[in-house]
């Protein structure tokens, strides 16, 4: 199938048999016009859909949403996304025969004969998962460089209560360790709350040690959350995650990476805006801070935009982030 930026979501997961999972795809899968955004962003809505869901946009009317959303990118990571999905073994349920059984989709694009992986956890302030955005868009350039990738979909919303991410990502570590023939040396990629949950893994507190997995090699953090303090983090990732303790010193403690971090944190390429209205860049600027004060191998990129979102970043000043992220994985 050839995506095009007129193809609707709905039809694009039907001719690929992915019916029902829409969720997995389509960042604002089913909102309805009514429920979403401004009053402004409502009414363009219900002239473009009536009282159709938004499952039923196209991909270029899903780029639209967000003007930080990257539409080169997007396009080209459902083309990849096409290509993949009528392959066997390309969806995998981590839940599957228990009660969570749906909750979540570990997705597998793998390059024949390599061993290195990356896991990918796209952003949405733990109320959904962007993997339209901030996966899938990734993909081609890491299968390019001879990387495997798996798109990860962890639980959301009312389901995002901690440890519920962390623990997702753990068990979907685990289940590729036992079902793909890779290596130890593998990376962790995520994007805002996204970033947040990649960053979280990496320490030993509560991510790889806690679960008992091999540390990774590399960790790419793209605007990611790393405090939990509402004052300077994003509110909606908070609450999401933290729920009724969302105001709980010790638990956001607990949950704020910075705060975990030490020596055996993984080396780690780190990128954010420096006018990002959504995640403040102090997060990221406080994370390569601490990893270097533990002694720990890192780059940070902060570039001169107001941006939020940008995923592969294609045409924008954070272009080719990933090939020079993925030389730095090649120099440790």
């Amino acid at each position: 199938m050839i995506v095009t930026k007129d193809t609707r979501c709905d039809e694009l997961l039907k001719a690929v048999n992915f019916p029902g999972k829409a969720k997995f795809i389509n960042p604002v899968a089913g909102l309805v016009w009514k429920d979403f955004g401004l009053e402004e962003e409502r009414q363009r809505y219900h002239a473009l859909m009536g009282e159709e869901t938004m499952d039923g946009l196209t991909i270029d009317q899903i780029a639209d949403i967000d003007p930080n959303w990257n539409n080169p990118s997007m396009l080209e990571g459902m083309q990849t996304f096409a290509e993949y999905a009528v392959k066997d073994g390309f969806y995998h349920d981590i839940y599957k025969g228990t009660e969570l059984e749906g909750e979540t989709a570990l997705m597998a694009m793998t390059v024949p004969g390599a061993k290195r992986f990356v896991v990918i956890c796209a952003g949405g302030g733990y109320g959904s998962c962007c993997t339209m955005v901030e996966a899938f868009p990734l993909v081609r350039p890491l299968l390019d460089a001879g990387i495997s990738a798996f798109v990860f979909h962890y639980r959301v919303g009312k389901n995002a209560h901690y440890p519920n991410p962390m623990d997702d990502l753990a068990k979907a570590i685990a289940y590729i360790f036992a079902h793909f023939d890779v290596s130890e040396d593998y990376g962790v990629m995520g994007f805002s709350a996204g970033g947040h949950l990649a960053a979280t893994f990496g320490t030993k507190t509560i991510g790889w040690k806690h679960y008992g997995l091999p540390k990774p090699s590399v960790m790419f953090l793209g605007y990611p959350v790393i405090s939990l303090d509402a004052n300077i983090s994003h509110g909606g990732s908070c609450q999401n995650l933290l729920q009724e303790d969302w105001q709980d010193p010790e638990r956001i403690k607990q949950y704020s990476v910075d705060q975990q971090t030490d020596g055996d944190y993984p080396p780690s390429f780190i990128w954010q805006c420096k006018g990002d209205k959504s995640v403040p860049v102090i997060n990221s600027q406080m994370m390569a801070d601490k990893l270097t004060e533990h002694g720990v191998k890192n780059i940070y990129e902060v570039f001169d935009a107001a941006a939020h979102s940008w995923g592969l970043g294609t045409g924008t000043l954070a272009d080719g982030w990933l090939t020079r992220a993925i030389d730095f994985w090649n120099t440790l």
